[in-house]
């Protein structure tokens, strides 16, 4: 039995931070709104699995939680569309099998009109059927910490220019433009830089 579902994240602030799983039919609206709206484009991803959504739903909320590289417990967001393809591309193949086990392939659209990223189908090889992951089954490694290095660096750029802003708002001073995102981005830049170079 294959689902088409689309999972995303929710979009009010009691849920920040949940997923959101729905099954979807091929022609359903959503997916015209999907390929039509340019409001959003990180509303979430699209996949097709090879079972049910229950059994999808608890397979996909295992990799919610994985395991940083200083022992911690981290939010896992393959959810998010700029996040999936670069995650995806971090992982081995004996990881991809675990990961994806009943998706057969994902879809995510890009910020760019009707640019879509399609994942290559799943391999599963000598394997006919996926297995039950274990909560906690994916430790970050260094492999996969330089793969996502563009998304923390984007990440830690927004996040430092809103945190600027909540503490200039006393000042009523806005400084969210285009030469104080690109000072910040060049300062975590250098910060990158100094935190690799060897020690003296």
């Amino acid at each position: 039995m294959q689902a088409h579902a689309a999972i995303g994240q929710a979009g009010f602030a009691e849920a920040e931070g949940q997923a959101i799983l729905a099954e979807i039919n091929p022609d359903h609206k959503f997916l015209n709104w999907v390929h039509q709206s340019s409001l959003s484009y990180n509303w979430g991803v699209l996949l097709t699995a090879d079972a049910n959504l229950s059994e999808l739903a608890a397979h996909l909320r295992q990799s919610l939680t994985v395991i940083d590289e200083n022992d911690s417990e981290v939010l896992c967001r393959f959810y998010d569309p700029d996040i999936l393809p670069v995650f995806w591309q971090s992982l081995s193949v004996s990881e991809l099998q675990t990961f994806a086990g009943p998706v057969i392939q994902w879809a995510a659209r890009q910020p760019s009109e009707d640019v879509y990223w399609l994942s290559d189908p799943v391999e599963r090889g000598q394997q006919s059927a996926w297995q039950t992951l274990k909560p906690l089954w994916l430790r970050l490694t260094e492999q996969h910490i330089q793969a996502m290095r563009p998304i923390y660096h984007r990440h830690r750029v927004q996040q430092a220019v809103v945190e600027l802003n909540q503490s200039m708002t006393w000042r009523l001073m806005y400084l969210a433009n285009d030469v104080v995102v690109q000072r910040i981005d060049e300062t975590v830049q250098a910060i990158y830089r100094w935190h690799e170079a060897p020690s003296p």
